[in-house]
């Protein structure tokens, strides 16, 4: 439970650190956005970010790195904040522990891991990460899977760990004419469409697209008007077009770049798949099961969390076989699509929300738990959607 504090502690802001601008893509920035946008819906007031500009998200020296993360570090002091919270980044995360020892008065400090700890780190970095949890308030993790392979990470294990959901970000529904628009952009044809939305970052995704793109091949000898419909962008993105011969539509398969809405492609779905071998609790997932799609992914990180599996969705065969015969059932059975997309959006609304998620970390935050909590009908968006894709600034 939140402690009671003074009234002058009170108005001392929550600032939030981030590795890079707040506009990039991806799951990580959608979360911020969406966390920060439900916090001041609900407290009526700013929660400051301090993150690279656009200028400084190209910035690839250690020199310029450590300019950038001074120039934070100035800022927060500045800011004399009553809570500190970061994301991801252990080298910001140092920033974070250095302006809760120098600032005056109480001020706490809560870490988000988003990442799938799938790799284990060297002992001696373990050991060092473990230390800097410690000293942590609250090291908050976004599935249960990755608070139990945090080991990985950091050892010993620290304590003050805990679990808090995201959710998807809130948006209507795509029009039906900007759907229409961008299948005629992508010259998509009438067939059933299969999609995927992967960042071309980390090779065991890649690696999921590509086990996806195996059995789509399979799937086409039963269902050859079906469609598959790549999206994503990434420093692993050209390398897999031109390894596939995907730079342009063949064989049923359009790969396109970095997309603004990525409800465009997920709207045009019969069936939206998330294969990858590395995940936590991806946005994206989140995001089409509040469209009401079904949804077929890979069972890893924290999505078994989130699928029952023939139930809300279909949690995915080990083998491309197997899931090939999965696409191959659910393109030729619509019912059964229409009832996992009823279901998955209805868990989604039912147990994952931003208000909901707001309230957990406003709690950590040291805020009245009174407060932490947006009225039933509260209306809220979250900032504006990406331009573009960015370079992470800080590594």
């Amino acid at each position: 439970m939140a402690a009671p504090s003074d009234g002058r502690h009170d108005e001392a802001p929550v600032v939030t650190l981030l590795a890079f601008p707040l506009q990039e893509s991806g799951g990580i920035a959608a979360f911020v956005r969406s966390l920060l946008a439900a916090l001041e819906a609900a407290h009526g007031k700013r929660f400051p970010l301090l993150a690279p500009t656009p200028e400084e998200a190209g910035t690839s020296s250690r020199l310029g790195q450590l300019r950038i993360a001074a120039r934070l570090f100035r800022a927060l002091l500045k800011a004399r904040p009553r809570a500190i919270q970061n994301h991801e980044n252990l080298p910001l995360l140092a920033v974070a522990l250095l302006g809760k020892l120098l600032s005056p008065g109480r001020v706490r400090v809560v870490h988000t891991v988003h990442v799938d700890p799938a790799e284990r780190k060297p002992w001696l970095k373990r050991a060092l990460i473990a230390a800097m949890f410690a000293l942590c308030d609250r090291v908050v993790v976004v599935s249960r899977d990755t608070s139990r392979r945090l080991d990985n990470m950091a050892l010993p294990l620290p304590r003050n760990v805990e679990v808090i959901y995201g959710a998807p970000p809130p948006a209507p529904a795509p029009a039906a004419e900007a759907l229409a628009g961008y299948a005629a952009a992508h010259r998509l044809g009438p067939g059933p469409v299969i999609c995927q939305i992967t960042r071309f970052y980390y090779p065991l995704k890649v690696q999921g697209a590509e086990r996806l793109l195996a059995a789509f091949r399979m799937v086409r000898r039963t269902v050859p008007e079906a469609q598959l419909l790549l999206v994503g962008s990434g420093p692993l993105w050209a390398e897999f077009r031109d390894r596939h011969g995907l730079a342009t539509p063949v064989d049923g398969v359009t790969l396109t770049g970095f997309v603004v809405d990525p409800q465009l492609p997920m709207g045009l779905a019969d069936v939206y798949c998330h294969l990858s071998f590395q995940d936590a609790l991806p946005i994206v997932v989140l995001e089409a099961m509040a469209l009401g799609k079904p949804v077929v992914a890979s069972p890893v990180g924290g999505i078994p969390e989130l699928i029952e599996d023939g139930v809300s969705g279909v949690l995915a065969g080990p083998t491309v076989a197997a899931l090939a015969e999965d696409l191959i059932r659910l393109l030729q059975a619509p019912m059964e699509r229409q009832a996992l997309g009823r279901q998955a959006a209805a868990r989604i609304a039912r147990e994952f929300s931003w208000p909901r998620c707001a309230a957990q970390y406003a709690a950590l935050y040291g805020m009245s738990p009174a407060c932490a909590a947006t009225p039933p009908g509260t209306e809220w968006a979250p900032q504006p959607a990406p331009a573009g894709p960015t370079r992470r600034a800080l590594r």
